[in-house]
């Protein structure tokens, strides 16, 4: 006999936004959702001594891989990709980094795309 798993909610995406929809929707208790599973307990993602770890060698647990598809304006190469495979998505592999662009990368935005990417706004 299989069992039948119904949910009031699916969250597709368990990234920051996913992770906070889900949540907020389980602050009703009378509410399920089905959502990407957490993995905050597992040591490498709560210890960043890990960091260079998750960053050197493939853990199918904690990442999802690919391959884009062929771009026809970079003669036709295609890139590798990899996001977080767990609730907070790649937030949660990343060490929840934030890396602001440099002054020269802002002056080289602003020269393409106008004066919203100025580095003195």
């Amino acid at each position: 006999m299989s069992q039948q798993w119904v949910f009031d909610y699916i969250v597709i995406g368990t990234g920051p936004a996913g992770a906070v929809m889900a949540k907020t929707l389980t602050d009703d208790k009378k509410t399920s959702v089905l959502a990407g599973e957490n993995h905050d307990k597992d040591r490498p993602i709560r210890d960043s001594t890990f960091a260079l770890e998750l960053e050197e060698r493939f853990f199918p647990q904690y990442f999802w891989q690919g391959e884009g598809v062929p771009q026809k304006g970079l003669d036709e190469r295609s890139f590798e990709w990899t996001t977080g495979r767990l609730a907070g998505g790649g937030s949660s592999i990343n060490g929840e980094q934030y890396v602001r662009p440099t002054s020269d990368v802002l002056r080289e935005w602003q020269k393409l795309l106008g004066d919203l990417w100025s580095s003195r706004r």
